[in-house]
């Protein structure tokens, strides 16, 4: 499936970078607590997984376009449209 450990390895950091800083960068303060949500909104503790599984899919497809990508050049724009 995968070339090489690296691809998928590279693409799996960048997923971990990207979960990192959104969780750090996010802050869930009185003022979100206080907004009118709908009665469908999802409990608290989905938000996690379905993040995870959201970046592990967009972790494999990085990968495989990356691989899929005939040149340096299309590699670049597979790298450069992904982040």
């Amino acid at each position: 499936m995968f070339e090489s450990y690296w691809t998928i390895g590279s693409t799996a950091a960048v997923a971990v970078v990207v979960a990192v800083a959104g969780g750090l960068l996010t802050e869930i303060g009185p003022w979100y607590r206080s907004l009118k949500k709908p009665s469908w909104q999802p409990p608290d503790w989905a938000f996690g997984p379905v993040w995870t599984v959201i970046l592990v899919m967009a972790a494999i497809s990085a990968a495989l376009a990356w691989e899929a990508a005939p040149d340096t050049g299309a590699k670049t724009l597979v790298f450069i449209v992904l982040l």
